[in-house]
């Protein structure tokens, strides 16, 4: 739930295949997002202290501009719909969360988490 961590995942879309001198991809592997939304963080939000959630600083609000400005950036192409709704999300509500906050809610909520996150994934691929 960091807009530099969406650009973490745009470098990671975009850089195979401008990485090689040779003009081929140095990997293939599909990738999307599933890590913490915005809107994930509505269920856990009354279960957190408030001392995690960041403010957005103007260099935060800069790279969600950045992101969602279509017209004039196609580099983001990867961003669905949807993920374009969750970074305008994380702009109105004005905060910031790393996903280390959530071991706040115990060790192994994490865990639980990210494997619910990856079968959800596995399915939705699975019933396409």
């Amino acid at each position: 739930c960091n807009p530099f961590g969406v650009s973490v995942l745009a470098l990671y879309c975009y850089a195979g295949e401008r990485m090689g001198i040779d003009g081929r991809m140095r990997y293939s592997v599909p990738i999307e997002w599933i890590g913490l939304r915005p809107s994930d963080v509505d269920g856990l939000k009354s279960e957190l202290p408030g001392t995690v959630f960041q403010r957005l600083t103007d260099l935060d609000r800069k790279r969600i501009t950045s992101l969602l400005d279509t017209e004039n950036n196609s580099n983001n192409p990867f961003l669905t719909e949807e993920d374009g709704e969750e970074i305008e999300l994380m702009k109105e509500r004005g905060y910031k969360l790393e996903l280390e906050a959530l071991y706040w809610l115990g060790c192994d909520f994490m865990a639980k988490w990210a494997i619910a996150l990856l079968e959800k994934a596995y399915e939705n691929n699975n019933n396409m």
